[in-house]
C-alpha cells in the first residue's frame, strides 16, 4: 500500500515566494490601506491586549465572541489585512518568532488565515485570541503602521 504523504519529498514553498496565491511581503504590505480609520482601533487594542472574560468563549456548541474580538477582526478587514491575494488554505500559519512576534507581512498572512478560517472552522479565532496569535498579528501591523518598519 502506498502512503499518500511522503514528508521527505513534500516541501511547502516558503511564504512570500511571489507565486500564484503567495504574494511577496512587499505586495501584501502595499495592499494595506494606510488611510483607513480602523488603524486607531487596531493600535489601541494592540497596546493594551489581555484576554478578558466574555471576549471569546464556547457556549457548548459554538464559539461566542464579544465586542472586542469583533472590533479587532473588523479592523483587520477594514485595513486590508484580510486579502484574497493570499491563498490561506494552501499554506500553514506563519510561525511566530521566538519572542512571540510576527513580521508585518506574516501578520497579513495570519489575519487572512484566521478571519477566513473562522468561516470554515468554528473556534479558529477563539484559539488565536486565547493563545496570543491574534494579539501578535495586531501588534505587528500596528508597529508597521506607526513606524513603517517591522
Amino acid at each position: 500500500m502506498r502512503r499518500l504523504l511522503h514528508p521527505e519529498t513534500v516541501v511547502a514553498p516558503a511564504a512570500g515566494a511571489g507565486g500564484e496565491g503567495d504574494p511577496t511581503d512587499e505586495a501584501l504590505l502595499a495592499g494595506l490601506d494606510r488611510g483607513a480609520a480602523a488603524w486607531g482601533r487596531l493600535t489601541d487594542f494592540a497596546s493594551g491586549w489581555a484576554v478578558q472574560p466574555g471576549d471569546a468563549e464556547w457556549d457548548g456548541r459554538h464559539p461566542v465572541y464579544g465586542p472586542r474580538v469583533h472590533a479587532v477582526t473588523e479592523a483587520l478587514s477594514a485595513i486590508g489585512a484580510v486579502t484574497p491575494a493570499y491563498h490561506w488554505n494552501a499554506f500553514g500559519l506563519p510561525h511566530l518568532q521566538p519572542d512571540g512576534t510576527l513580521t508585518p507581512a506574516d501578520a497579513v498572512r495570519t489575519a487572512t488565515a484566521l478571519v477566513r478560517g473562522e468561516r470554515f472552522t468554528a473556534g479558529t479565532l477563539l484559539a488565536a485570541w486565547k493563545n496570543g496569535r491574534l494579539s501578535a498579528t495586531a501588534r505587528a501591523l500596528g508597529l508597521w503602521y506607526e513606524t513603517g518598519e517591522g
